[in-house]
């Protein structure tokens, strides 16, 4: 079974001294949090209580998670269009920016790099915090280094690309003040991070010791052992119903908004060998793109792969996603989505109802494939081969498809 995303094999890591920490050797030195949600938390709690100020200006298409730190620190969400290009018009949103906006949060969708240089001179000319938000990739190649330099803060979800079940990471580039440091993680927290990281090496990890632990956690009395905690992991969607499935949801958890970054997962960071996942991302991502057959029923939405960028996903736009994405999971494809369900506060609050139209189309019409590092290059095929058997035709729909 392909997974959407990586899980923990300790073959993967690498020795620390093997290569340069890019997390070590971060300046200025960068704030560990619970996860991304909570440093975008962290970061905006700070700024309200500098500046006084209550508004914050996100984009249109977002994930909730995006949304609720926002909520939970105090301040108001306010939307500014996003473009089928994954872009934002500099006019349009620059005219928003008022002496009650506090931040303007910028998402780097799926690990491309928008130019923020003119937005940021805006934003400084108004006293503003532009927030580049780099949770869905952290990282950018030639040379391999972390993302996240032209806002004035970057925040970062580093589990999209390295198998380290939950972290955040604020980066502090251009600003006077510092969040206020983040609480010890509970001790039941990192065991929780703990379990969920034993239950993916002794599920997946290839090394005798592992295989060893699979066959004896299979036992009944101590299966409970290794099953992962709920509130670390979103639930699975449904697999086999029609209409698409339930989209994945992942609660802002208060307790852990306020506080650091598992020991594990940090220990799991600083040994992730870097430079290999973003080579075999990069490389999947063009396997992929050049088996796919875009056409009517499917575009990218991401194009050709920039030099610098690691990817988060190969994102598409299928304007039948609804009917299609069940078939799909049916037949085993690890398809994944963002921004399936936008916060409802865009629909509320005065946002002018053709932006909030032109956001649901493109919510609605968005699709993510997966290209990830332990994904194989007879796996990627498989995946593709399985995606222009419905789609490559450009009918849209084949109901004879499996």
């Amino acid at each position: 079974m392909l997974l959407p995303h990586p899980v923990f094999r300790s073959e993967e890591l690498r020795r620390v001294r093997d290569a340069q920490c890019l997390f070590a050797s971060s300046a200025p030195p960068l704030i560990w949090t619970y996860n991304g949600r909570g440093a975008l938390f962290q970061v905006l709690l700070a700024n309200r209580l500098a500046t006084a100020r209550s508004i914050v200006l996100a984009p249109s298409f977002h994930c909730p998670t995006v949304v609720d730190p926002i909520l939970a620190s105090g301040c108001a969400p306010e939307y500014y269009e996003v473009g089928a290009d994954l872009d934002y018009d500099l006019d349009s949103l620059t005219a928003r920016l008022g002496p009650r906006v506090s931040a303007v949060i910028a998402i780097q969708y799926f690990g491309w790099r928008r130019d923020l240089a003119p937005l940021r001179s805006q934003c400084e000319r108004h006293g503003v915090l532009l927030i580049e938000d780099c949770c869905h990739s952290f990282l950018r190649d030639a040379p391999l280094r972390l993302a996240g330099g032209e806002g004035h803060v970057a925040v970062f979800s580093p589990w999209k690309l390295a198998p380290c079940v939950t972290a955040g990471v604020i980066k502090l580039n251009h600003v006077t003040w510092h969040p206020r440091p983040p609480r010890p993680l509970p001790f039941g927290d990192q065991l929780d991070v703990l379990r969920t990281l034993a239950s993916e090496w002794l599920s997946y990890s290839s090394v005798p010791a592992a295989m060893l632990g699979r066959a004896v956690l299979r036992r009944p009395l101590i299966q409970g052992l290794t099953q992962s905690p709920d509130e670390l992991l979103p639930k699975s969607p449904e697999s086999d119903r029609e209409g698409g499935a339930p989209p994945i949801v992942y609660p802002f958890i208060a307790r852990t908004a306020e506080s650091r970054a598992a020991l594990a997962s940090r220990w799991v960071l600083k040994r992730a060998n870097l430079e290999w996942i973003c080579a075999s991302r990069r490389r999947n991502y063009d396997q992929l793109f050049a088996q796919l057959r875009f056409n009517e029923a499917m575009q990218p939405l991401t194009g050709p792969l920039p030099s610098d960028v690691c990817p988060w996903a190969l994102a598409l736009r299928i304007p039948a996603r609804a009917r299609i994405d069940f078939r799909l999971r049916r037949a085993g494809v690890p398809l994944f989505t963002f921004g399936e369900t936008l916060h409802e506060s865009l629909s509320r609050g005065g946002t002018p109802p053709d932006l909030v139209q032109r956001a649901k189309l493109l919510a609605d019409s968005s699709m993510c494939l997966p290209v990830h590092q332990q994904l194989s290059s007879t796996e990627i095929e498989w995946m593709a081969d399985k995606v222009n058997a419905m789609l490559g035709s450009g009918s849209g729909w084949h109901r004879s498809s499996p």
